[in-house]
């Protein structure tokens, strides 16, 4: 259970250029109504109309004076006010910000209400309605400032009190860069430790803290950033505050094309490149809103609109690997090649070795040839040799021994595409809706070094989300802000040879049936200038839920508005990761490997780990089998706010949150409960026999093996 307690004193005077915070996206208008003489004027009806929209919500001030209207959304407005004995006021292009509380003070002159007094082109307005420190980025500014990788949520790296990591400071931030985008610190605290939010609702795709969609920018209203807030609606977040704001649909149609297109056919090739290779970046996409309208049918003006968005981002990087395969002599067991590097080289036969004093001894291979000592090549790297390409490169780091003899263009791919959607509705002057649903999908292939099933890999990271969100307006004095939310991230990756059946290459048959993912099992090498691992782990899945019920009850009495609410969310994450699913088997060139005559013997720096390949003979291996699992976490969350006037010039916040998280459960009970440390290894007997039975072979004992699970 997590206790929080808020106090702050707002002076007009000393919060000049500050901004404010909270879990709500929309804005406040607040303020007094006065006569000629500075006296306040209690029940005068205040109506503020979205200019956008015509959506308008009526309040009423107070015996203080004091009138109190929340839950506006961002835009420009038209304020009017009208009291028995005063002339009619009214105030056009007043600029709500996101989560902006702005206080607009009322002068009325005494007259008849037909008259009106009408004031326009003030100055920006200042917030001096709260004692949050942040900064929120306009509609104006979020479309003129450039940006590299056009994504909003790159822009608040350059916000007020944001500290970026360093590497991530100037750096091009595209749609899909959720890790880089939210990699920065607020209000001290740690990176990556903020919540980031769309239209109020959390947007984040793990427990980490990663941003999650990343919206079109030309359907972006504004971005705001909260470094500290006395708000007591506000939580569960040990850093600050981020929320995107998007646009909603107008009275008038409008709408953008836009496209980004990059291409290599245009640029200078680089100095030092030896290749020339194709690269491009093409960033495409549409916007369109307004109202709601079907002819002769259904017309939405002042009531019904649409927004609609949608963007695409096609990439693909350049890159160029130089590497080491099997020369023809040595896929047929010729490594004669390195003792012509240096005699020290030498190999040695695995199947004779003795041991003296503790040291390994074998017999060399003549002239390093397998057929001279009348070694033969495993059947299984001879299947695994048909997917490694001969040489094709001789180039200045290339050597004798067959190092650096391979070169492959293995470019990185992304294919990005999103749509976004949203409907706003004013049911009537009290009920307003609100509906956005969000998707995306990023698909990110790197190509393999050789051009098959054996090397490569693929990624899909797809993002839903959307809120439901309804202001109700009981009285002029009440008002209940509900909202339901949710963000489902799904992340995958996957290799070209999953679903391969191991057998194919001369494995035992209980491999793939036994399997939980099968896929070419993994071969890895410890040469510093090896070949490249043929296959890898099989794709995982990961799925992170979150579902929210936020509400907000705002009353305004006389000096005081309190507003009280509750902040429910549900975590689910889901896994799968099979790990090495198809098995994983090593091949090092460390001294004391089965072709080095011991611990005397140095290592070549390639061609030892090939040579126990081509024997069949790893160093060691694993097998795995995993199950999936998924956690569930519930995270609650009550909260009470008094912002009391104690003067026109000094206002008070008085606010009190509960939080409490639940420990992480997993659906299945699959988690490691009561582990028995001495438990027996169920292979161990095995292991045992079979070592026993080629005693002659190895130099490993049974009683060298541990029993224990560990």
């Amino acid at each position: 259970m997590r206790f929080r307690m808020f106090l702050g004193a707002v002076c007009a005077a000393a919060l000049l250029g500050m901004t404010a915070g909270a879990q709500e996206f929309r804005a406040t208008l607040t303020g007094r109504v006065m006569d000629p003489s500075g006296a306040v004027v209690p029940n005068a009806a205040v109506t503020i109309t979205n200019t956008a929209t015509g959506a308008a919500t009526v309040v009423q001030s107070g015996a203080s004076g004091d009138y109190y209207a929340p839950f506006l959304a961002p835009g420009a407005y038209n304020l009017s006010v009208v009291a028995p004995g005063f002339q009619k006021y009214v105030r056009v292009g007043v600029q709500l910000d996101t989560g902006a509380k702005v206080t607009v003070n009322i002068p009325l002159v005494v007259g008849s209400a037909s008259q009106t007094v009408t004031v326009a082109a003030q100055t920006p307005l200042l917030e001096t309605a709260s004692a949050d420190a942040g900064q929120v980025l306009t509609t104006k500014e979020v479309e003129d400032l450039p940006s590299n990788g056009r994504s909003a949520l790159g822009f608040a790296r350059d916000e007020y009190a944001v500290v970026p990591k360093l590497k991530h400071a100037t750096s091009q931030v595209r749609p899909f860069d959720n890790s880089g985008a939210s990699d920065f610190s607020l209000g001290g605290g740690n990176s990556q430790s903020n919540e980031i939010e769309l239209n109020g609702t959390p947007n984040m795709e793990d427990s980490g803290r990663v941003s999650a969609f990343s919206p079109m920018l030309d359907a972006v209203d504004q971005v705001r950033v909260d470094v500290f807030s006395s708000d007591a609606s506000l939580g569960d977040t040990s850093g600050g505050t981020v929320d995107i704001t998007t646009k909603g649909g107008t009275n008038q149609f409008h709408g953008s094309l836009l496209e980004f297109y990059e291409t290599s056919a245009l640029a200078a090739q680089p100095f030092f490149s030896t290749t020339s290779q194709s690269t491009h970046q093409n960033q495409f996409g549409a916007a369109i809103g307004g109202p709601v309208w079907v002819p002769k049918v259904f017309n939405g003006r002042n009531k019904l609109f649409f927004f609609y968005a949608y963007e695409g981002f096609s990439t693909k990087s350049p890159g160029t690997t130089i590497t080491s395969v099997p020369t023809e002599a040595e896929r047929l067991g010729d490594f004669s090649a390195l003792l012509g590097v240096n005699k020290s080289y030498q190999l040695y036969n695995p199947y004779n070795a003795t041991m003296s004093g503790g040291n390994v001894t074998r017999q060399p291979v003549p002239g390093n040839v397998f057929a001279n000592a009348g070694l033969t090549l495993s059947p299984v790297a001879q299947a695994y040799l048909k997917y490694i390409p001969l040489p094709n490169y001789s180039g200045p780091t290339t050597k004798s021994d067959g190092e650096n003899n391979f070169i492959a263009n293995t470019p990185t791919i992304y294919d990005y595409r999103s749509s976004q959607g949203r409907l706003d509705y004013n049911l009537s002057q009290a009920d307003k809706l609100t509906f956005e649903v969000h998707r995306s999908n990023n698909e990110q292939t790197q190509t393999g070094v050789f051009p098959n099933i054996a090397e490569g890999s693929s990624s899909i990271t797809n993002i839903w989300g959307g809120m439901l969100d309804n202001v109700y307006v009981f009285t002029p004095k009440l008002f209940l802000d509900t909202r339901l939310g949710f963000s489902r991230t799904l992340q995958q990756s996957a290799i070209p040879s999953q679903g391969f059946d191991a057998s194919a290459l001369g494995y035992p048959s209980y491999m793939a049936a036994n399997s939980k993912l099968p896929a070419m099992p993994r071969i890895s090498f410890s040469d510093g200038a090896s070949i490249p691992s043929l296959s890898t782990q099989p794709g995982s899945i990961e799925k992170f839920v979150t579902y929210q019920l936020f509400t907000n009850l705002t009353k305004d009495w006389g000096q005081h508005t309190l507003k009280t609410g509750v902040d429910f969310r549900l975590n689910k994450l889901g896994t799968q990761n099979p790990g090495y699913s198809a098995g994983t088997f090593s091949f090092t060139n460390a001294a004391g490997n089965w072709v080095t005559a011991g611990t005397n013997k140095a290592a070549a720096p390639f061609g030892d780990s090939l040579a126990e390949f081509l024997l069949g003979l790893p160093m060691s291996g694993e097998y795995d089998i995993n199950n999936s699992f998924l956690y569930n976490n519930w995270y609650f969350a009550g909260f009470l706010q008094d912002h009391w006037k104690a003067t026109h010039e000094i206002s008070m916040d008085f606010g009190l949150r509960l939080e409490h998280e639940t420990p992480i459960t997993e659906s299945h009970d699959r988690a490691v409960v009561g582990f028995d440390p001495n438990a027996v290894n169920s292979a161990t007997a095995a292991a045992e026999a079979a070592f026993a039975a080629e005693s002659s072979k190895y130099p490993a004992v049974p009683g060298s093996f541990s029993r224990r699970a560990d």
